[in-house]
């Protein structure tokens, strides 16, 4: 997974994360990052920046995942954003109605300021 998903903190506080996800987002991928982002909710940390920006291609898995993360945080008042969201991506959301939950900005600094002032 190391190669494909990075994730680090951001923001002036510690309770943002940025994951950044590249090339293919498949159902092994999908599951490693389940169980990481499992493991930072159980730490308490509610608010994640998904950027896209070098994502080539996302499984059915990959989307399964964020719309399960993001109506678990909603549960949790924390909350997905994503940004640099690829075209086709943007298609899939559209289509699969999930542009209707998923907060969605194009810069990582946009994201981080709606995060912030939502304390």
């Amino acid at each position: 997974m190391s190669n494909n998903v990075q994730i680090k903190e951001v923001g002036s506080q510690s309770d943002i994360r940025l994951i950044n996800i590249r090339g293919l987002l498949d159902t092994v991928i999908a599951y490693h990052l389940q169980e990481k982002m499992d493991i930072l909710i159980e730490d308490g940390i509610f608010k994640y920046i998904i950027d896209l920006e070098e994502l080539e291609h996302i499984s059915s898995a990959g989307i399964g995942l964020f719309s399960a993360m993001a109506l678990e945080l909603q549960k949790l008042h924390g909350q997905i954003i994503f940004t640099h969201v690829p075209e086709q991506v943007l298609h899939l959301f559209e289509i699969t109605r999930l542009i209707e939950i998923f907060t969605i900005r194009e810069t990582i600094n946009e994201a981080i300021k709606i995060l912030e002032s939502s304390n």
